[in-house]
């Protein structure tokens, strides 16, 4: 009998481990497909918005966890000078095997705000040219791949206007093409 219950446990063990090791692998390979993924985004992502004369400009990324999966979404800025007046700024989710673009804009007139993990996202719209219409913000959730937007678009000054409160941060590029490509290995 105590042979027998020996014999259970190790075999109980041995499938635990060999569980253990094969998600293990399968979340390495997981994020090899992201990687290669965003590295491909990467290279799009420069070869289309490079500028002839492209004295100034600078190509930053970063990696950020927006919805609540264990995939960060990759960040995509392109800006020229110092204070990242009218940058490009483009967001990707891996959903489905792919990156995904979720989000496009320009800054100043349109920024992202996240709350890491959250999956929620402020978008503030027409944010520093009020002359082009209200300055609104709504708040957009990552589903299926996409952003969707779940409080429509309501004025800054609103009182029922989503409000920052300081545990959002703000989505932007932060590190060199060498250091993301390093970072996505």
């Amino acid at each position: 009998m105590k042979r027998r219950m020996k014999h259970m446990v190790l075999c109980s063990c041995l499938f635990l481990l060999s569980f253990t090791f094969s998600f293990g692998a399968f979340g390495s390979n997981n994020k090899n497909r992201y990687s290669k993924a965003y590295r491909d985004v990467i290279s799009r992502f420069e070869r289309e918005n490079v500028s002839a004369g492209s004295q100034g400009q600078h190509f930053v990324y970063n990696l950020i966890y927006i919805d609540n999966n264990s995939i960060p979404e990759l960040v995509c800025e392109n800006y020229w000078g110092e204070l990242r007046l009218n940058s490009l700024l483009e967001v990707y989710t891996f959903h489905e095997g792919k990156a995904k673009s979720v989000f496009s804009g320009h800054t100043p007139q349109s920024f992202l705000l996240y709350y890491p993990k959250k999956n929620s996202v402020m978008h503030y719209e027409n944010a520093a040219i009020s002359g082009f219409g209200v300055a609104g913000v709504s708040v957009k959730k990552i589903k299926n791949g996409t952003f969707e937007t779940y409080v429509k678009k309501v004025p800054i000054t609103d009182p029922k206007a989503p409000k920052r409160n300081g545990k959002y941060k703000t989505v932007q590029g932060k590190y060199s093409k060498n250091n993301i490509l390093k970072r996505l290995k």
